[in-house]
């Protein structure tokens, strides 16, 4: 399942030193069922967007991470798409990280796996 998860400066940090991602368990978003319940109005795409700026609004360095984790790694769901996290992420199962645009916090930038070293240095 695609879920979004928040990730801060040390998460990057160490996934730049260890070369995996180590999430402890905290909450993520996901376009699930819940969501889909929450927002009949949106399609698949809006919800996967509403997913992700949620998760990166949650962060506090304003990142969050789409990935395709097994349900193993998941907890129950909750609303709003709404699901908890935790375990080790390797990078082929990132899709991206995305970040609120700093002068639009509607908005987020893209970043694909190769650029995640250099990310703090932006």
């Amino acid at each position: 399942m695609r879920v979004y998860i928040p990730v801060t400066v040390a998460d990057v940090e160490r996934r730049r030193a260890e070369g995996f991602w180590t999430i402890g368990a905290r909450r993520a978003w996901a376009a699930n069922r819940q969501l889909a319940l929450a927002l009949p109005d949106e399609d698949d795409e809006g919800r996967e967007f509403i997913a992700s700026l949620t998760a990166a609004s949650e962060s506090s360095a304003h990142l969050a991470m789409a990935c395709d984790l097994p349900t193993t790694m998941m907890g129950d769901e909750g609303v709003n798409g709404e699901v908890e996290v935790a375990g080790v992420v390797r990078d082929h199962d990132v899709a991206c990280l995305f970040r609120l645009d700093p002068d639009d916090d509607e908005a987020l930038q893209w970043f694909a796996p190769t650029e995640f070293d250099g990310l703090l240095a932006r």
